[in-house]
């Protein structure tokens, strides 16, 4: 049974997995149009994120993700 200790370990790996599982998701989601419209790539960041992991994610949401963000119709 863990303790607390290991408890606070497990969790952000935990909240590590589902938030990089969630930008692959949200890269494959959107159109190749969005990504061409904001001078991107859709099949390069997925790569990136993929193999890259911690990085590839911070670029993607602090970098792409805002002008895709910002380029959707409301």
């Amino acid at each position: 049974m863990p303790g607390v200790f290991e408890s606070l370990l497990i969790l952000p790996v935990l909240g590590w997995g589902v938030l990089w599982i969630w930008a692959l998701v949200d890269i494959g989601s959107r159109d190749d149009e969005d990504f061409r419209a904001v001078g991107e790539s859709k099949a390069i960041w997925f790569v990136v994120v993929l193999v890259l992991q911690f990085f590839g994610l911070l670029g993607y949401l602090l970098w792409t993700r805002p002008k895709l963000v910002t380029r959707a119709p409301q």
